[in-house]
């Protein structure tokens, strides 16, 4: 019998196209995962508490959260107009709406000064401060569009004249630009996790944290690593980022 691994969040992850079906297993028989596209299953009899504790481990569950953000930015910038030629209307406001409230997240987290109440990249471990670049301004004003006319009953929705009301960029190739902007900015991100989690070298060795809380760490710090690139990878190949 499998169950879901719930306790890590993995089905976030797993529910995009770029978790695909696979399975792994760790050296010696540690654990046994089984990946689809609906989520990631996990035999409780062949899970190690090691293993069991890196999944469970604040710092690999904010990495899903994050990734999963990533991903669905790129997965509704390729496929938002196709919901739309097929009539498929009511998935089309759906993904509007969802494509504005990931944008917002991923500005808040890389361009916003997070809240104390929030995660952001120092919880990552890396020293970041927000990019003065052109796609950095950017990803400030799409924050700013998400939160006046999705996340906000922002007054600008409501002008006291209907020829001041804001254009709305809504469509296939607005989204392709604006997802640009955001995983420009994340590749940076994402570079100096990279940089620290190149520090690892144990592969698919899990410490236990107990014993050896430094390589503990270490291993923390390559599994965000390798969950945020795969994320990022797979919305860059989506809205065509080199």
């Amino acid at each position: 019998s499998w169950r879901w691994n719930d306790r890590a969040h993995l089905e976030r992850c797993a529910l995009s196209a770029a978790w695909s079906d696979a399975s792994a297993r760790q050296p010696g028989n540690l654990c046994v995962m089984r990946t689809t596209r609906v989520g990631v299953l996990w035999h409780p009899a062949a899970m190690s508490s090691n293993f069991e504790a890196l999944q469970a481990s604040p710092e690999v569950r904010r990495a899903h959260h994050v990734a999963y953000s990533v991903f669905m930015l790129g997965d509704i910038a390729s496929s938002y107009d196709s919901a739309v030629d097929a009539g498929e209307f009511q998935r089309a406001r759906c993904m509007l709406d969802a494509f504005y409230v990931h944008l917002r997240l991923i500005a808040d987290f890389l361009v916003k000064q997070t809240s104390n109440m929030d995660f952001g990249p120092r919880d990552f471990g890396v020293s970041w401060s927000p990019p003065g670049t052109r796609e950095g301004q950017a990803l400030l004003q799409h924050w700013q569009v998400a939160s006046t006319y999705v996340v906000h009953f922002g007054r600008p929705r409501v002008p006291d004249h209907p020829g001041d009301l804001e254009f709305f960029r809504i469509g296939e190739n607005p989204f392709r630009f604006m997802a640009t902007d955001a995983l420009v900015v994340f590749r940076q991100f994402l570079n100096l996790v990279e940089a620290r989690a190149s520090a690892w070298s144990g592969a698919a060795l899990i410490p236990d944290p107990d014993t050896d809380p430094d390589a503990w760490q270490l291993r923390i710090r390559a599994d965000q690593a390798s969950i945020l690139r795969a994320a990022f990878d797979a919305a860059a190949s989506q809205v065509g980022l080199k």
